[in-house]
């Protein structure tokens, strides 16, 4: 997978309600089964003085797990629904920046991964429970923690209303766009010195690249997400090329809407690609064989 491929995957993983929870859930289920392995392993009578171990009656076990998966999953649909209507009035007045950023917030994700991790190890659990309970092979450590589970994910849904709250203010907005600006800034333009190439060089090299380049047009339509600039750059030097890229990250281009022009200088070569990826397709752009003075 290609450098802009997998960073371009890695934002949209993380502008998704479904990975985190994901690895919470497949956590809460493989913590459900080794903790029912440790209870197997540990006699109840060893656990019977201990202040820290929730003692339920055998018969109600299987009850007050269900009870518990059954609460959170009512209430993160309730809450999760109820927060969608400030989250559309805040984007109309804030603009669609907002879903973005509500979507890509790491507390929101974690919030529903605690409640999906409580669903699922509940479950998990009820499906492991020994078919004939009794006072011996209760699962009292499981219970407890699960018991301790949802006493975490009521401390998140409270933390949730505050963070909503406060994530929907306008200073809030604008600082998380102006971070995550900055830190695009950082990631896409490094800090390579201060020389800059003399302006008569430049305007010397754009007046020969103009008419003698090779120009290249888009064949899709869309935004362009993003362009490796590594590979543009060592590309070029294998080939002893000059490309130009008249469009980048952001800009939205027609078909036929010219990308970029190259100069070689008076070599030939056999094909050379320029990937420009598109908000829903990538595309690579060949340069045939040729002799291109």
């Amino acid at each position: 997978m290609s450098v802009i491929r997998r960073r371009d995957f890695l934002d949209k993983v993380r502008a998704t309600y479904w990975f985190v929870p994901l690895l919470m859930s497949v956590g809460a289920a493989l913590l459900a089964a080794a903790l029912i392995v440790l209870d197997l392993a540990v006699p109840n009578s060893r656990l019977a003085e201990s202040w820290l171990i929730l003692h339920v009656p055998p018969a109600s076990v299987p009850t007050l797990l269900t009870g518990l998966a059954g609460t959170a999953l009512g209430v993160v649909g309730v809450v999760f629904s109820i927060t969608l209507v400030p989250l559309s009035i805040a984007s109309s007045q804030y603009g669609p920046i907002i879903l973005r950023s509500f979507l890509r917030d790491r507390s929101t994700q974690v919030v529903l991964g605690t409640y999906s991790a409580e669903i699922t190890y509940t479950l998990v659990l009820v499906l492991l429970l020994p078919p004939d309970l009794t006072d011996n092979n209760v699962p009292q450590i499981a219970v407890t923690v699960a018991f301790l589970l949802s006493l975490i994910s009521l401390a998140m849904l409270v933390y949730f209303f505050h963070h909503v709250a406060v994530s929907l203010q306008a200073s809030t907005v604008v600082e998380g766009v102006s971070e995550e600006l900055m830190a695009t800034v950082r990631t896409e333009y490094p800090e390579h010195g201060t020389q800059e190439p003399p302006a008569a060089a430049s305007e010397a090299l754009l007046a020969k690249l103009t008419p003698a380049g090779q120009t290249v047009t888009a064949t899709g339509v869309g935004y362009v997400r993003d362009v490796d600039i590594e590979q543009v750059v060592k590309t070029a030097a294998e080939h002893d090329l000059v490309v130009w890229l008249q469009h980048h990250a952001g800009d939205f281009h027609e078909i036929r809407v010219v990308l970029d022009q190259l100069e070689v200088a008076g070599i030939i070569f056999r094909q050379v690609h320029f990937n420009v990826f598109y908000r829903s397709h990538a595309f690579s752009y060949p340069f045939l064989s040729g002799n291109l003075k």
